[in-house]
């Protein structure tokens, strides 16, 4: 070992620079940093710091070391699979006082069969979250004033919190907007969020011929005002880790229609505070319609459903089970 004062990462410097520069670089400034603090547990979760933070955690000799997954493996993203993953992550979940967690079951299975490992070592941690404030803002309340004004004989609206990008699908979203139309016309959309699709989206609506029917409020720091507008929430995402904005929705007592994408499932208790569609790689509309339907003629029970909704999202999803559960990998 170092003597005191000299930098650990020496004792293997010629083993380090046989990682990739900026994983080597990351390796190097945490590993005395972390000496230095001394820590029982280091819980890393950013995934862009993870590899070098666990190497630099190990040279410190930290004896719990913490890794959170919050999304599906890279294996299943190809986009952001490294040639490197497929050696450090076996290595490093097999390593003595290392223990990797993630926010879902599903996640969870899938580095298991990524990693060909026992589902059971991988610890679940669901989110922690609680409900967002309805505050709003000038910005906010003109927008929903000016929407009410040209929207004002609506019987149902369907919102989304989203990024505008590939992930979530803003234009099928749209589709299935204007097929309800077709069949519900007091129907009305509320979509919050940035991205770069988002012109885009605003002209496919106009395309569409529902744009009169469709608030575009951009990013809003204001969500739980906006939630608050919504008769249900629907998401189309191909991926997800543990979508928040689910959870988020139900402790407004907002019932929410996904995809089963990643962890989605696990946020929505099936058929009482929302509806997993089938399919998650092909949205079927047909199938979207005729489920926002269904919710459409239930929602004379909203009273009823928000009790029910909040109670099943501050069971499962509060920062009092986050904590308990991290504590208990902690230990």
């Amino acid at each position: 070992m170092a003597e005191t004062g000299e930098s650990r990462v020496r004792e293997i410097e010629d083993m380090v620079r046989f990682l990739p520069p900026q994983m080597a670089e990351g390796t190097e400034r945490l590993t005395d940093l972390i000496a230095g603090l001394r820590p029982d547990v280091v819980h890393i979760w950013q995934d862009g710091t993870i590899f070098a933070a666990v190497l630099a955690a190990l040279l410190a000799n930290v004896p719990r070391i913490v890794l959170s997954v919050r999304t599906v493996p890279p294996i299943d993203r190809p986009a952001r699979m490294k040639p490197e993953y497929n050696v450090l992550y076996p290595a490093l979940v097999r390593m003595p006082g290392v223990v990797l967690s993630a926010n879902s079951h599903f996640a969870a299975r899938r580095y298991a069969e990524w990693l060909d490992i026992d589902p059971a070592r991988i610890p679940v941690i669901h989110n922690g979250l609680q409900k967002l404030p309805e505050d709003s803002d000038v910005q906010s309340e003109t927008l929903l004033a000016d929407f009410n004004a040209r929207t004002r004989h609506s019987d149902f609206a369907v919102g989304s919190v989203m990024r505008f990008d590939e992930n979530k699908r803003p234009f099928v979203w749209l589709d299935c907007a204007a097929a309800l139309l077709a069949r519900a016309p007091q129907a009305r959309f509320i979509l919050v969020g940035d991205g770069p699709q988002l012109g885009s989206a605003r002209q496919y609506a106009s395309m569409l011929g529902i744009s009169e029917r469709v608030l575009f409020t951009g990013q809003s720091s204001k969500v739980g005002f906006w939630l608050k507008s919504f008769d249900t929430m629907l998401l189309l995402s191909k991926f997800e880790g543990l979508p928040n904005v689910l959870i988020e929705a139900q402790f407004a007592g907002v019932p929410v229609v996904s995809t089963p994408a990643g962890g989605a499932a696990e946020t929505v208790k099936q058929g009482v505070t929302g509806v997993i569609l089938r399919n998650g790689h092909d949205v079927d509309i047909d199938e979207v319609v005729d489920v926002l339907m269904v919710v459409r003629s239930n929602t004379h029970h909203r009273p009823d459903f928000v009790q029910v909704a909040s109670e099943w999202a501050h069971t499962y999803f509060s920062v009092e089970q986050m904590l308990e559960s991290t504590v208990r990998v902690y230990a």
